[in-house]
């Protein structure tokens, strides 16, 4: 997971990058794995790209996962500017194209309200294809824990990049493991390169970033979706986490439970949980039925 194991591409935006998340202990790395570039095309507006590699899709379609990770590197090169110290307290994208042979994904964000406490985002993606083919939406709600700058900063980019050798599924790449009674997975250890150093209300800790819990909270979603799918298919249509406390006690649980299951979709509900039975984050995910 270190730079060296990534290579950059092409600039999707025809503008000088800056990469971002270039420290091995930052939990920032999350975004250079996934791989999105970013750029600001205005105050509170920007750009970005997917390529959307063999491990960040299932047989039926993207991880939701990695969308959320994309719309927040989106929303990063604005938000940042305002606020030295956020965190994002809701973070939910909706999937409703066929994305099964997508191979790249192109988005535009915009920061929909700030102020001295919050800043909200909203984001749609598109067919790198067509660029003007909507397939999925998303929206990010941060916690600027009463911190914003009286100037801002420059504008700031961050880059496309690919592993040099092909990555393990997302669950593999952060270290999960499913669990014995099959309801989601654990994380007992973390690299270094997934962990910030700072928790939700600005004391300095050891986290685990957002982007792999929610990616630990979507395996859970879909091992217990698929108890309940009769051998259909589940394609994720509808992700959304919200985070409560940090998750800084391992191991970390993220536990399923269908909520509603129909003969169209199913409907799950995931609680993260520290060392110790805390609740760090809990997702919601939609999935629909496809028949095999």
């Amino acid at each position: 997971m270190n730079l060296s194991d990534h290579t950059t591409i092409e600039d999707p935006l025809s503008l000088p990058l800056m990469p971002v998340g270039t420290d091995p202990d930052s939990g920032l790395q999350i975004y250079q794995h996934i791989g999105a570039g970013s750029a600001p095309t205005g105050e509170d507006t920007a750009e970005g790209r997917l390529v959307l590699r063999p491990d960040l899709r299932t047989a039926t379609g993207p991880w939701a996962s990695a969308l959320a990770v994309f719309t927040q590197d989106l929303a990063g090169v604005n938000v940042f500017r305002f606020a030295p110290l956020l965190v994002p307290v809701r973070v939910e994208v909706h999937l409703r194209g066929d994305m099964v042979n997508e191979q790249e994904l192109v988005a535009k964000g915009r920061i929909v309200k700030r102020s001295k406490n919050t800043i909200m985002t909203t984001a749609r993606i598109y067919r790198g294809s067509g660029g003007d083919v909507p397939v999925a939406f998303g929206s990010i709600h941060f916690a600027t824990m009463g911190s914003t700058r009286e100037t801002p900063l420059g504008f700031a980019r961050t880059q496309v990049t690919i592993p040099r050798h092909e990555p393990p599924d997302l669950l593999s790449w952060v270290g999960a493991t499913l669990r014995d009674d099959g309801r989601g997975y654990d994380l007992t250890e973390v690299s270094d390169a997934l962990v910030e150093g700072i928790a939700l209300g600005g004391s300095p800790a050891r986290v685990v970033h957002g982007g792999p819990l929610q990616i630990l909270a979507e395996g859970a979603a879909m091992a217990v979706g698929r108890s309940a799918a009769a051998g259909d298919s589940l394609r994720i249509e509808d992700f959304a986490t919200n985070f409560f406390a940090p998750a800084k006690s391992l191991p970390l649980s993220a536990i399923g439970e269908v909520v509603i299951a129909t003969d169209d979709s199913v409907d799950t509900r995931v609680e993260v949980r520290n060392f110790g039975g805390g609740i760090a984050a809990v997702s919601e995910a939609r999935f629909r039925r496809v028949p095999d």
